[in-house]
């Protein structure tokens, strides 16, 4: 005798009407339809800080915005692993994940533009020799990496990408990279 259950998957598969239907499979051994759920996505930005000129290294975008390096957090990431890859990734800086602190998580809402994204935020020092070892690794996404300070990112406000603009608009007390530095000691994360 085959359980009712099994019989509904068989008639599901060989109706083809589960490609009509999201479904999942539950522990209590019933299938549930589920409505497929708005995209969101979670981002990774990492303020690299050149701590003797007190800098941070920005980026200009493809879309003309500039912004952290970064990217989007894998499935089963911790946050850490997630900013040394996508910094790797970027700019050939390799940098153990001890050396990652989280400074803050955002919500960044932009409706105009379609986008939402929950953006973790992420803070390590470089030396002078790791400095002279970051290159442009992904041409076609960035046009090229520079070191820049906080407050000259607030006065191009509207040309940065939206997780920095979003952080400085809920942040108006962030004026320099020692800012930063304090944050990383109150995370919670």
């Amino acid at each position: 005798m085959i359980p009712t259950i099994i019989k509904q998957m068989i008639f599901l598969i060989k109706s083809r009407k589960y490609k009509k239907l999201n479904i999942i499979f539950y522990n209590s051994l019933m299938f549930h339809p589920i409505k497929k759920k708005p995209e969101v996505g979670i981002g990774i930005g990492i303020f690299v800080v050149e701590p003797k000129e007190a800098k941070i290294l920005l980026g200009k975008r493809k879309e003309e915005l500039f912004g952290l390096p970064g990217g989007w957090l894998e499935k089963f990431e911790e946050f850490e692993e997630a900013a040394s890859r996508e910094l790797f990734e970027e700019t050939g800086l390799k940098l153990d994940v001890k050396r990652f602190k989280h400074i803050i998580t955002l919500n960044c809402l932009f409706l105009e533009d379609d986008y939402h994204s929950l953006s973790v935020v992420m803070y390590t020092e470089i030396t002078d020799d790791e400095r002279d070892d970051i290159y442009n690794k992904e041409p076609s996404k960035c046009r090229g990496w520079f070191w820049d300070t906080i407050e000259k990112c607030r006065e191009n406000h509207d040309r940065l990408f939206y997780p920095l603009r979003t952080m400085l608009d809920v942040l108006p007390e962030l004026k320099d990279v020692k800012y930063l530095k304090k944050m990383t000691e109150k995370s919670v994360i």
